[in-house]
């Protein structure tokens, strides 16, 4: 399976970001995320979650400092575009007033903010999905200048806090169908350097700084294709894609997130969560402005034998599985729990079906790694 095949399926399933919600038990409610040197707990809301009934507005807040909106979209005309109008910004929910300033899930947002004041709201751009005109808007001096000013009026005329850049991906990679040049590498800097420009000279007449980041993949495919030495200095802080290291587009089964190298494993940057910091902290990236991104969602494979409890053996089929459902297999007692003593991650095996996954003592060990590393959050 492709690369870009399993993004897709990743998208698709996921309905992880309450998870992340729930998980952060430690959080003390009401913490600003503004005092230097404090960690960030950082959450992707995906908006078609609010199809399934998992509202913003049952989001505990308190135990973030960030939440981030999944997706904006790009126009034609080279300007951010809201991405589903009917969820983002037309659909009523109960308690809705006349007075609200916007309805949908950014009229949700902007009650989430008044309820936890603490906390700040970015709006994602792109995704796998959406990605498909990140070149044409990166590509002249004009064409950045539009886009740049529309994120501003966006953001300000929805009340964000900042943008998330989630460009799949510069120079190559992503759909098919996405516009991709050489000279994305440069012009993705260009591109970040102009909303910086932009966002700041807004926030200098609102009194407020308005937050630019952007997802990174986890390996050096991606770190050649982009300038990251003159990246990282744009940004507030770089959302590491530490998942999907494997999954069913390889031949065998394997550990989506693992945290330390595994024995036996090809030896490459981003095959790991240590392994991908590393890579990014070689470019001049400081610690603190990295977050290490953990997948609230597993990959089930079918078909598999019974060699080595199931791990790194040929399988059928494989696919994406939320966290909930792994939960109920794992009380079920169907399944046999194995914890990996060197990647830092369990997994689950019942004689024909592999499940790669994390759980409270996979989370509790990249948290340390965080907090000893002195990264970002």
């Amino acid at each position: 399976m492709t690369g870009e095949i399993h993004r897709l399926i990743v998208l698709l399933s996921v309905a992880f970001v309450l998870g992340i919600v729930a998980a952060h038990t430690a959080r003390a409610e009401g913490t600003s995320s503004e005092t230097p040197g404090s960690p960030r707990l950082v959450a992707y809301y995906a908006g078609w979650a609010t199809y399934s009934g998992r509202d913003i507005a049952h989001i505990d807040a308190g135990r973030l400092t960030h939440l981030i909106y999944a997706f904006a979209n790009i126009g034609a005309d080279g300007r951010i575009a809201v991405g589903d109008p009917t969820i983002d910004t037309l659909k009523l929910f109960p308690g809705w007033s006349v007075s609200d300033p916007f309805f949908g899930n950014f009229g949700e947002l902007y009650k989430l903010k008044q309820r936890y004041p603490h906390l700040k709201v970015l709006i994602a751009v792109g995704g796998w999905s959406w990605s498909g005109r990140f070149s044409d808007v990166a590509l002249t001096e004009e064409s950045r200048r539009r886009f740049a000013e529309s994120v501003v009026d966006f953001v300000v005329r929805f009340q964000f806090d900042g943008v998330d850049i989630d460009w799949e991906y510069p120079v190559s990679g992503g759909l098919a169908t996405n516009a991709r040049r050489p000279e994305d590498k440069q012009n993705f800097t260009l591109l970040m350097e102009e909303l910086r420009r932009r966002l700041d000279a807004q926030g200098e007449k609102d009194g407020k700084r308005y937050l630019l980041s952007f997802a990174g993949a986890a390996g050096s495919y991606y770190t050649n294709n982009i300038e990251l030495d003159r990246l990282h200095p744009l940004v507030d802080f770089i959302n590491l894609m530490t998942y999907d290291l494997t999954g069913p587009w390889e031949p065998v089964t394997g550990l989506n997130s693992p945290l330390s190298r595994r024995p036996g494993a090809p030896q490459q940057p981003g095959w790991a969560i240590e392994d991908a910091v590393q890579l990014y902290r070689s470019y001049g990236v400081p610690a603190e402005k990295i977050n290490v991104g953990v997948p609230f969602y597993g990959y089930r494979f079918e078909g598999v034998t019974g060699q080595n409890n199931g791990l790194f053996q040929p399988y059928r089929e494989g696919a994406a599985v939320p966290y909930y459902t792994v939960q109920r297999l794992v009380e079920s007692g169907e399944f046999t729990r194995y914890w990996h003593a060197d990647a830092q991650v369990p997994y689950l095996f019942d004689g024909s079906t592999f499940i790669s996954y994390d759980d409270a003592e996979s989370m509790a060990a990249k948290a340390r790694f965080v907090r000893e590393a002195g990264l970002g959050g």
